[in-house]
């Protein structure tokens, strides 16, 4: 209660999601979505009744659980994909009345579907209620930055057109763009009852503005939001995340836009330039603004960009490998580096570079796009295209590091006989033969697939002499580093057998050099060479993963060195 008003606090959470299945009891750090929001509005000072919506006995059973009794199921009718949630709430706290035989002055849906909204934005919104009389309704929203009104666009006759009633200054930033925007982010609604109940909506006549913090909110509407949600709850169980800040100029070259949580902890290291299109002379220019550098795998990054006096302190990249850097020289200048280089327990869960990597082996050995190619022109003659079967036939991994234990998961798992090089693991697998003599694994494979760190010593591992062990129509795929094969000895190899390669990095891809233009143009007129362009990380689980990761890393680091 507040005052004399009676508080009834509704969380809906009914089991009928089509977007995100059972997205209500998602796992979310070891426990149900729908946990979070009853134990928050259980801590509230104001609520008299906490009702959990839910047409699932299993729901019900997750509140109870969590420490809030259901003692009805929500209605069959209010349960469907096109109820709204008005219609839900005002149902739900009829019922709850009738149940209890009270009535409620304030109603506030606590939305189950954003996990990190706290028992102090349910209170405050209560709070802004109760103190503006003059309001029907509190809702919560969030400042909207780069979806601003002003850059929303139409096409029309395939051209790209302002919104009607909008006009975008050319070339704006984001800071410029005013009025400030504001969208309802599904998390807090406080009502007085006749709005609810008599009007049948969560608005009314007079609706004021809860604005939420960035780092609360996170709705769960797709699969995306999920990915999203399970990153920040990652960030926020590890125990980090995020008491203190620090006053940092941190280098981010990279837009992040997609990354909101990556976004949350950078504004915690100190103040963000957030420059993904920066070049090596803008580089070298402003480095000496700069503590933090966040860099991505794409840019070279060596001593012609130093400046003498710059203040760098730390350097972090979401990769394992690091030839991208000059990490003897920043090392010697006293500068930390920070990779995902030994974090084995991270790397073990992004499987997306394996993904590729077998995507290319079936490409390859079943010509997927050249018949893809023929449909395209009406030629229906699957004769043209026979391939082989994956099943008995022999994969060599070479490197058994996180990607390529899960390549060689994914071909067991296909039937395939898996065997591997490596000279620093011994393989204990039963079902992987491992071989010491990379001559003999060249050999004996049908499919060799790299997936190596590059360093000296793997530098053109596979040369003139490596390539010419391969059976003459082999399947070669590279997810790794282009500097693995030597480029030049390759071509040479594809012009003179049958051999069959799979190439989702480039020897020379940074800088584009005659190596890489070579590659390419090869791949335009023979049919036995795929090429992607470096897609092996290039998913929203991985980037996530590994630029949170990164992330936590430069945030340790701060609380090291403070």
């Amino acid at each position: 209660m507040i005052g004399n008003k009676k508080v009834l606090v509704n969380i809906l959470a009914r089991a009928g999601s089509t977007s995100v299945k059972d997205k209500n009891i998602a796992d979310l750090g070891g426990k149900p979505v729908l946990w979070y929001s009853v134990t928050e509005a259980r801590k509230s000072k104001y609520a008299d009744a906490i009702c959990v919506s839910t047409d699932s006995p299993k729901y019900a059973q997750i509140a109870e659980n969590a420490g809030v009794k259901v003692p009805f199921l929500r209605a069959a009718e209010h349960s469907t994909k096109d109820s709204t949630a008005a219609a839900a709430s005002s149902w739900t706290t009829l019922k709850y009345e009738e149940y209890s035989g009270e009535k409620f002055d304030f109603i506030v849906d606590f939305m189950n579907s954003n996990p990190f909204k706290t028992v102090e934005d349910l209170d405050n919104c209560i709070e802004m209620l109760y103190n503006n009389q003059h309001a029907d309704t509190v809702v919560a929203v969030t400042r909207v930055w780069d979806g601003h009104p002003d850059r929303i666009k139409q096409i029309k006759k395939g051209e790209l057109q302002d919104w009607p009633g909008t006009k975008e200054k050319l070339e704006s930033l984001r800071q410029e763009l005013t009025p400030e925007a504001y969208i309802r982010c599904g998390s807090v609604y406080a009502m007085k009852r006749h709005v609810l109940i008599e009007e049948g909506n969560r608005r009314g006549k007079v609706s004021i503005p809860y604005i939420m913090p960035d780092e609360r909110v996170c709705n769960i509407d797709e699969p995306k939001d999920l990915l999203t949600a399970k990153a920040m709850i990652d960030l926020k169980t590890s125990g980090d995340l995020l008491e203190k800040k620090f006053n940092n100029k941190v280098l981010a070259i990279s837009k992040c836009d997609d990354l909101t949580t990556v976004k949350q902890i950078l504004s915690k290291l100190g103040n963000v330039d957030y420059k993904p299109n920066i070049t090596q002379n803008e580089l070298k220019s402003t480095i000496h603004n700069y503590d933090i550098l966040f860099i991505p795998t794409h840019l070279k990054f060596n001593s012609s960009v130093w400046e003498k006096n710059s203040n760098i302190k730390v350097i972090a990249t979401p990769s394992v490998g690091v030839d991208h850097i000059d990490t003897d020289f920043f090392i010697s200048k006293g500068i930390k580096i920070i990779s995902l280089n030994q974090q084995y327990e991270l790397t073990k869960t992004i499987y997306s570079p394996a993904e590729v990597g077998f995507s290319h082996l079936i490409n390859l050995s079943r010509n997927i796009l050249n018949a893809v190619e023929d449909v395209k022109n009406f030629n229906w003659n699957p004769s043209l295209h026979m391939g082989n079967e994956l099943y008995n036939k022999t994969v060599g991994i070479i490197g058994m590091g996180a990607v390529g234990t899960i390549m060689a998961n994914y071909c067991k798992a296909f039937g395939m006989n898996v065997i591997c090089y490596d000279p620093y693991k011994n393989i204990l697998d039963k079902d992987i033969k491992q071989y010491y003599n990379l001559k003999e694994l060249l050999s004996l494979s049908d499919v060799v697939s790299l997936h190596v760190n590059l360093t000296p010593e793997t530098h053109h591992l596979v040369g003139k002499k490596e390539l010419g062990y391969l059976k003459r129509d082999a399947i070669l795929i590279n997810t790794s580093r282009g500097e693995v094969i030597n480029h030049k000895a390759l071509l040479e190899v594809i012009n003179t057998s049958n051999i069959k390669v799979g190439l989702d990095v480039l020897e020379g891809e940074i800088e584009k050099n005659q190596l890489y233009l070579d590659l390419i143009n090869t791949s335009k007129i023979n049919s036995r060479v795929i090429i992607t362009p470096h897609l092996g990380g290039s998913t929203i689980e991985a980037r996530l993963k590994r630029s949170g990761y990164i992330c936590k890393l430069l945030y340790k680091w701060c609380l090291s060195e403070n």
